[in-house]
């Protein structure tokens, strides 16, 4: 997250191991600080499914969590930084919609081993499609943030099509 706060960070010793760190290894976007932490917040949510945290009001809670998230967004959007690839509201965000999805009619009838395989190129796949998106509107001459909408629409659109086509080539190959 010390990308994203950036701005917020300036002159401090936590920016500047960080950019040493940078000068190692070319981002911070490998997946060993992000999985464990979802992993773990999957595991919770089954874990303690019927604490009162969980099963009381969870559409109401991720709404709060949504709104914390859209205000985190726009005090990060209005100083520039490095980048901005992780938001603390993210996690109680997923930790809700998580919650909130495994309850509705809906997914209580779902083949929950179908989503692991899902996410899994979901999250081998989107880096390629936030690249392209990129590239391809560079030649466009749109704001930062309308260019933003379209890569975000572009990559999980594209990431969805083609995790979805190569898990059903997966199952028709003998």
């Amino acid at each position: 997250m010390i990308e994203t706060y950036s701005s917020y960070l300036s002159n401090t010793h936590l920016l500047s191991a960080y950019k040493l760190y940078q000068q190692v290894f070319f981002t911070s976007r490998n997946g060993i600080f992000y999985v464990p932490i979802f992993i773990c917040l999957g595991h919770l949510v089954y874990d303690y499914r019927n604490h009162r945290l969980l099963y009381q009001f969870p559409f109401l809670k991720l709404v709060g969590c949504f709104a914390f998230w859209l205000l985190e967004g726009y005090f990060i959007f209005i100083n520039p930084g490095l980048d901005k690839n992780f938001f603390l509201g993210l996690l109680p965000f997923s930790f809700f919609l998580f919650n909130w999805v495994s309850r509705t009619s809906f997914c209580s009838q779902k083949e929950w081993g179908y989503f692991k395989h899902l996410s899994a190129y979901f999250f081998y796949l989107h880096p390629i499609f936030i690249e392209l998106g990129f590239y391809l509107m560079n030649r466009y001459p749109l704001q930062l943030w309308e260019k933003g909408i379209f890569v975000a629409l572009f990559a999980i659109i594209g990431t969805w099509l083609l995790s979805i086509f190569l898990i059903r080539y997966k199952t028709l190959k003998p």
